[in-house]
């Protein structure tokens, strides 16, 4: 087991790492420690700070639906009046430093990936 440390410049950077079957150990979003067991929940947690439906669509990687539709893979947010895909850990886990960086948001998170080896990822 090793220990990574990342500073983010660029979101692609985190495609070289494979999140599926990660767990969160710690999260720092905008210097408050908050836990958060998935990364669906961590990202509608930035969604909803942001606060913007627009917003996050302009700036999103994810595909985004702005009516709620019956298909499994997308989560609807009434309240934003988005709804995005929330099938894949790796794709969230993008969404969710590219939204914080377009947002000015500092985000710093541990993940512990399934071959045991710990991330420390800041933006």
């Amino acid at each position: 087991m090793s220990t990574l440390c990342i500073d983010l410049e660029e979101i692609d950077e985190l495609a070289w790492y494979n999140f599926k079957n990660s767990k969160i150990i710690k999260t720092k979003f905008a210097f408050n420690e908050i836990e958060f067991k998935s990364f669906r929940k961590l990202l509608e947690f930035t969604y909803n700070k942001i606060n913007d439906g627009v917003k996050i669509i302009k700036n999103s990687v994810l595909k985004i639906k702005t009516v709620p539709c019956d298909d499994e893979e997308f989560v609807y947010m009434e309240n934003l009046g988005i709804g995005y895909n929330a099938n894949f850990e790796d794709l969230q886990l993008r969404e969710i430093f590219n939204q914080c960086k377009h947002n000015l948001i500092i985000l710093n998170i541990s993940i512990q990936l399934e071959n045991g080896d710990l991330l420390k990822i800041q933006n």
